[in-house]
């Protein structure tokens, strides 16, 4: 088996979801000022570019009775070009960090992605996405042992994503966002298929 896969309880789930949203929550009251709320005028074109952080619940499974569920930290970045008032195109990475304990030292690797995205503005506050591509399983940088051959192991496959982002705050070089995002995927790994999905919640700056 090419991971041994454990549950951690829901109730610790949720508990950390809404601490981290009332420290969201109160951050957002203290950086909201009338200056800051004003809104940017839509550009016709140019680039875009972003990154968040934040955290993601992810369920993943290796067999039908092999399942792991879990919040973790969770990052996504975004470059591309907005071609017209509505429209980007973007090439977008995300990543949900999950508990790995199969062969080897328990550490932490990343559910995934790399994918284009097509991305709709309904106004200047409001942007939504969706796009395919490649779905990973890959090492994270800050608990990865480079000596281990396996701990730098990479692994391919195929995703899809689902986004939404919305400015809280509006600034004249970038925004305050607030991102969700759900990825679905499959990857192909030495002693199986890793399917899973993730959820995440991240704040972030977009431009």
């Amino acid at each position: 088996m090419f991971m041994s896969l454990r549950r951690i309880p829901i109730v610790s789930c949720r508990r950390t979801f809404a601490q981290h949203g009332v420290i969201v929550g109160l951050m957002l009251l203290c950086t909201v000022s009338p200056a800051g709320a004003q809104r940017r005028a839509l550009e016709a074109t140019g680039p875009t570019f972003g990154f968040a952080l934040g955290f993601s619940r992810a369920v993943l499974r290796t067999s039908p009775t092999s399942t792991w569920t879990g919040v973790d930290v969770a990052f996504a970045w975004r470059a591309g070009y907005q071609v017209s008032d509505r429209v980007s195109l973007l090439l977008v990475g995300s990543g949900a960090t999950y508990r790995h304990t199969g062969p080897g030292r328990a550490r932490r690797r990343g559910f995934e992605t790399l994918m284009p995205m097509v991305e709709y503005r309904v106004d200047d506050r409001l942007r939504l996405s969706a796009g395919g591509g490649l779905q990973l399983d890959a090492p994270v940088f800050f608990d990865v042992r480079p000596s281990q051959p396996d701990e730098t192991r990479y692994s391919v496959g195929l995703g899809g994503a689902l986004a939404a982002s919305y400015a809280v705050v509006t600034g004249d070089a970038v925004d305050l966002d607030l991102h969700t995002r759900w990825n679905i995927g499959r990857v192909a790994v030495p002693h199986g298929t890793l399917r899973g999905n993730a959820l995440s919640m991240l704040l972030g700056v977009r431009r």
